[in-house]
């Protein structure tokens, strides 16, 4: 079994503005991490997220799962996450999608 991340949404996304003034949003949201075996860590982490210019960016309150485009190997076979993509738990997604 991979590892899995695993992302609730309790609240809608909020507006930010940088340093120089433009506006944006982010949305906090608990992860719970699985490990090797299936078995989530006992306490989940809060994360915050970028999620875009527009409130419309932000997820739905509900569960989400890290979808497998979001980390790749580097040329040396290190592990990168690229910008985090996020999929409904329960939506069946191929792995390798999005390569």
């Amino acid at each position: 079994m991979q590892m899995q991340f695993l992302f609730s949404f309790k609240k809608p996304a909020v507006q930010q503005t940088s340093k120089t003034g433009k506006a944006y949003f982010t949305q906090d949201a608990q992860c719970v991490f699985y490990g090797k075996d299936g078995k989530p860590e006992d306490l989940p982490r809060k994360v915050n997220f970028y999620v875009g210019e527009k409130i419309e960016d932000g997820y739905a309150p509900g569960d989400y799962f890290l979808a497998p485009q979001s980390i790749g190997v580097d040329d040396r076979d290190g592990l990168v996450l690229k910008r985090a993509v996020l999929v409904p738990k329960g939506a069946a997604v191929a792995p390798g999608a999005g390569k």
